[in-house]
């Protein structure tokens, strides 16, 4: 079962770690497509947050559990910033205000991760972080829907997976303030 558990998780991990490639990819090949890079760089951080989340991770952290969070934590961060900067880009082709929030609070809390001097204030950190993104997920499902009510085809598309990917961020995070058990 473990080994089970392992590849199937190598394998999903793979399919993030390829759609981010490729998605880099076309944005190198036309550099206009701001949202190309934007997506590809969140494929590649869920890949390698994904990749501390699995036993493996012992090759590369060699059992130094404190480094090995602060990596963690400091991808999980950023994932806010890449999901929001990629609808705005998508979505309206700009940068607006939620953007720019957003910007600043993940290169806050991931130098207040960086320069955390033990585990106990990272996990303060991260509950504070935890508690953001209520409202960052319910911003961030409310511009979609705006953008889709008022018939933008693209917020269209998008709308279904940004449900599903808000209740599992929603979920996620309450699992980690211990409301329910992680899966």
């Amino acid at each position: 079962e473990y080994y089970t558990s392992e590849i199937i998780s190598f394998y999903l991990l793979s399919i993030y770690l390829l759609s981010g490639l490729y998605h880099l990819l076309l944005f190198f090949k036309r550099r206009i497509d701001l949202h190309n890079l934007l997506f590809g760089m969140f494929c590649l951080t869920i890949s390698f947050y994904w990749f501390c989340r699995i036993p493996s991770r012992e090759i590369l952290f060699q059992s130094n559990g404190f480094f090995e969070f602060k990596t963690e934590i400091s991808l999980v961060f950023i994932i806010p910033f890449f999901i929001i900067t990629f609808l705005s880009q998508i979505i309206e082709g700009k940068i607006n205000l939620l953007t720019k929030i957003c910007s600043y609070w993940s290169l806050l809390t991931i130098l207040g991760g960086i320069i955390a001097p033990n585990l106990s204030y990272l996990h303060k950190i991260l509950f504070i972080w935890q508690i953001s993104m209520i409202p960052f997920f319910i911003n961030a499902l409310g511009y979609v829907f705006y953008f889709a009510f008022k018939k933008n085809n693209t917020a269209i598309r998008i709308l279904a997976g940004m449900v599903f990917m808000v209740a599992g961020g929603f979920y996620d995070i309450f699992a980690g303030l211990g409301f329910f058990p992680h899966v």
